[in-house]
């Protein structure tokens, strides 16, 4: 199993969904992830948080999501990304996958990780 796949397994686990929505810091998600056989660099996981975020930020600008149901995401969100290195999105193209599940548990933190480096 390749570290996307077992990244995108690690969040289909309710339980790890719970452990890292309580999680406030980058560095503390990735040590988690790290301690469960997923290992990125900071500018790794930076890049998957900013480009959550960034997503997040968008469909809230377009109005297909608000900051009260963002705040309810608990496991699941009807998207998923495809991530590069700067936190770019590029879709079709090679990538960091994140999965469903994956961005639903990240979702919240991603949106105020970026809002705040976006300041």
């Amino acid at each position: 199993m390749n570290r996307e796949e077992r990244f995108n397994q690690l969040f289909e686990d309710q339980e790890v969904v719970r452990q890292v929505q309580a999680m406030s810091d980058p560095e503390e998600i990735r040590q988690f992830l790290a301690s469960r056989g997923v290992d990125f660099t900071k500018e790794e996981m930076d890049s998957i948080l900013l480009g959550i975020g960034e997503a997040v930020d968008k469909r809230m600008d377009e109005g297909e999501l608000s900051e009260d149901a963002l705040e309810s995401v608990a496991g699941g969100f009807a998207f998923s990304l495809t991530l590069g290195a700067g936190a770019t999105l590029l879709a079709g193209a090679a990538g960091f996958c994140v999965g469903v599940a994956a961005v639903g548990a990240l979702a919240y933190f991603g949106y105020k990780y970026y809002k705040k480096l976006k300041k």
